[in-house]
């Protein structure tokens, strides 16, 4: 009776090794699987990685085009406004040269109104 308790024993034991190996095969494919999984995320760090790098580089060209634009804009609006400034300083200058012999004209006028009205209307002493 022991060799018949040996041999089933055995046979069990023999089932479930199989059964143990057939498990570890299956934690081995799991293994694999995460271990591609691991893969992926890696994948997917190096790609939003590579993502930041290229997002840091545009938004560094954008700022530099951005700042040269401004420039351009601002020195136009300059010039144009300069420009402006002169043409306005040029009729500045000539309306205040005219002026300045209207001012003359009036001070002959007041002068001749004032004799007139000196002859016209004597003063009572």
């Amino acid at each position: 009776m022991d060799l018949e308790l040996k041999e089933y024993l055995d046979g069990k034991f023999a089932g479930v090794d199989r059964q143990f190996a057939q498990v570890h095969e299956k934690f081995a494919d799991v293994d694999r699987q995460f271990a591609q999984v691991y893969q992926k995320f890696a994948d997917i760090d190096r790609k939003f990685e590579n993502l930041h790098a290229d997002m840091e580089s545009m938004e560094a060209r954008l700022k530099a085009y951005t700042d040269e634009r401004c420039e351009k804009v601002e020195t136009s609006l300059l010039t144009a406004f300069h420009t402006w400034a002169q043409t306005y300083e040029v009729r500045a200058r000539a309306t205040s040269a005219m002026l300045a012999g209207v001012d003359e004209r009036l001070g002959l006028i007041e002068e001749r109104v004032a004799a007139l009205e000196r002859k016209t209307y004597p003063r009572a002493s």
